[in-house]
């Protein structure tokens, strides 16, 4: 917690919490009584995916857990599970329908600095990203390239 021990003026605990969209809270006046209630707004104009993909032999990507169960990625506000499929060597694909609004859809991929690998992702459509894994030194497209690789999808709405 970024302000745990810090205190108020008037010596009360200072404490920080998470607020959800329309959630309300209450400030009180300490020396008058006086009250007023607050409601949050999410000022996040995105929705987001972050995952760490790996992909072995001639297997789709799989998600990398992030604790709380297998192909969990580490955050998915898109509204909906993103399938990843192998389309042939090194040449893979997200699904998700709906998801991937022309020129609003923004792609991340991470560049491994381990195995010489560089990591492309590209919009086909609305419900589809691709994603490229190809070996630098050797100029093409090849398998068991994404070990651990983290990826982010943000979505704007406006």
């Amino acid at each position: 917690m970024a302000n745990e021990g810090k205190k108020w003026s008037d010596g009360s605990i200072l404490e920080s919490t998470t607020l959800a969209d329309n959630d309300q809270f209450l400030i009180i006046q300490a020396s008058s009584g006086q009250s007023k209630r607050i409601k949050a707004k999410n000022n996040t104009t995105y929705k987001k995916y972050v995952a760490l993909l790996t992909q072995i032999g001639n297997a789709a990507p799989s998600i990398v857990s992030n604790g709380t169960g297998a192909n969990t990625p580490l955050e998915n506000t898109l509204g909906g599970t993103i399938v990843w499929a192998r389309t042939g060597a090194g040449a893979y694909t997200g699904t998700l329908v709906g998801a991937f609004t022309a020129d609003k859809t923004f792609l991340f991929p991470s560049q491994s600095q381990t195995n010489d690998t560089f990591v492309t992702m590209s919009r086909a459509s609305a419900d589809v990203v691709n994603l490229s894994t190809l070996n630098a030194a050797q100029t093409v497209l090849g398998d068991s390239k994404l070990n651990t690789t983290p990826i982010e999808i943000r979505v704007y709405s406006s």
